[in-house]
């Protein structure tokens, strides 16, 4: 029972590592083509245009084009995509990863941690609804890719964006990144520091969805978000914190806390060395290539 413990969450990690990893796409270019709907002219001057945006700016934008979804949810193929491509430079996370479904006629803009406040949601809708969908419509493809990196390229270069007006409902992380990411915290705890564990975790949990749910649309609902992917290792200081309290009380044995303490630390360590769920190490093997960046699920969704 006791390998049990500390087994399942391995076994987690490591599925969860190959669900990630399972990414067919491997980028030759900051434009990846595979739904061949782009020649080789309008695919050299829209990674022109992107190279441009990276010299000025220092963003990486990556263009990946599908035939279809093969039966994935957008918002979690583009995620992946992302992560496992590394857009955008290391320590910065500022890369855009604009991708898209031909047979689905679905567009996704997926942003890096570094871009979120230059790029919000909304505005990633609005490239997609003014930019985009009008040349998609009319078949031209490379017209409105070409014409969302410029729009990308003029905000982030300091270039007011044109905001939105505001809507009835924020944009949300994606379902499935929300459904997977709460089991994990709820098996990591359950099973690494037993009951008392998964409590403190499902009420953290709560907490911090109550929290982005009711700030939704205003500055400080990110943090909530971004708490959310920390859960694990706060929940493991608090409690650690909780039970030194608790010894020196003598409510319960030095012995047992420091035991209990070393055993949470040993699990979030194996935890954080791992190397993460959604990561990417980065992509190279072409000019300029991607540098590492990763993403939290940013951005927006539209179609054609």
């Amino acid at each position: 029972m006791g390998r049990m413990r500390h087994l399942l969450p391995a076994l987690f990690l490591f599925f969860s590592s190959l669900a990630a990893a399972d990414i067919d796409l491997t980028p030759q270019g900051f434009v990846n083509d595979y739904a061949g709907v782009l020649s080789q002219a309008e695919v050299a001057s829209i990674e022109e245009k992107i190279r441009a945006v990276e010299r000025t700016t220092g963003t990486e934008i990556a263009v990946a084009v599908v035939k279809d979804l093969g039966g994935r949810n957008l918002e979690q193929y583009a995620h992946e995509v992302f992560n496992a491509w590394g857009v955008g430079k290391k320590g910065k996370d500022n890369g855009v990863l604009i991708f898209v479904s031909i047979r689905e006629r679905k567009i996704r803009i997926e942003t890096g941690y570094g871009l979120e406040a230059v790029l919000p949601d909304g505005v990633c809708g609005h490239i997609i609804r003014n930019e985009m969908t009008p040349r998609f419509r009319s078949g031209d493809i490379a017209g409105g890719l070409e014409s969302a990196v410029s729009a990308i390229g003029r905000i982030v270069g300091g270039a007011p964006a044109e905001q939105p007006a505001p809507s009835g409902s924020a944009d949300l992380p994606p379902a499935g990144f929300i459904a997977f990411w709460t089991t994990f915290l709820l098996i990591f705890t359950g099973t690494g520091f037993g009951l008392a564990g998964l409590l403190a975790q499902l009420c953290l949990i709560v907490f911090l969805f109550l929290g982005f749910f009711l700030t939704s649309g205003q500055p400080f609902s990110a943090p909530f978000l971004a708490a959310l992917l920390f859960a694990p290792f706060i929940t493991v200081f608090l409690l650690a914190f909780v039970y030194q309290i608790l010894a020196a009380l003598g409510v319960i044995s030095r012995r047992r806390s420091s035991l209990w303490t070393g055993t949470m630390m040993a699990q979030s360590s194996r935890l954080g060395s791992s190397g993460g769920f959604f990561g990417g190490g980065g992509v190279g093997g072409f000019g300029g290539g991607f540098g590492g960046g990763r993403s939290g699920g940013g951005g927006a969704s539209g179609g054609w």
